[in-house]
């Protein structure tokens, strides 16, 4: 039996007009409603994290709202450092740092632990 509920999210939000942020909220409330429902007594990990339709400001804001229902996010690592990203420069490398130090601010905000949902 499994002890952790795992899910992968697919919200694909853009803020870049009025119709594409209020698509944004409907998704995100969707992908909220999808999450609820993996909460059946066992921590709730949410897989493959990275903000590949959105912005990272979108991304904070589902971290946020998912922190009362998820213990922990796992996201995807390519193997190089945050300084090897920074000295390449190019722009998927800058990108990618971007996720990266996103990441790395989430979890210290945690404090490395993962969460205790409701």
């Amino acid at each position: 039996m499994r002890e952790v509920m795992s899910t992968e999210e697919t919200i694909q939000p853009s803020s870049r007009n009025a119709n594409e942020a209020r698509l944004f909220a409907i998704e995100a409330s969707e992908a909220m409603e999808t999450l609820r429902g993996f909460c059946l007594g066992r921590p709730v990990v949410i897989e493959e994290i990275f903000p590949l339709k959105c912005s990272i400001g979108e991304l904070e804001r589902f971290f946020t709202e998912s922190r009362e229902y998820a213990c922990g996010w796992i996201g995807f690592y390519w193997g190089k450092t945050p300084e090897e990203y920074r000295q390449r420069g190019r722009m998927g490398d800058v990108l990618i740092l971007g996720w990266l130090e996103f990441f790395q601010t989430q979890a210290n905000r945690t404090g490395g632990q993962t969460l205790n949902p409701k």
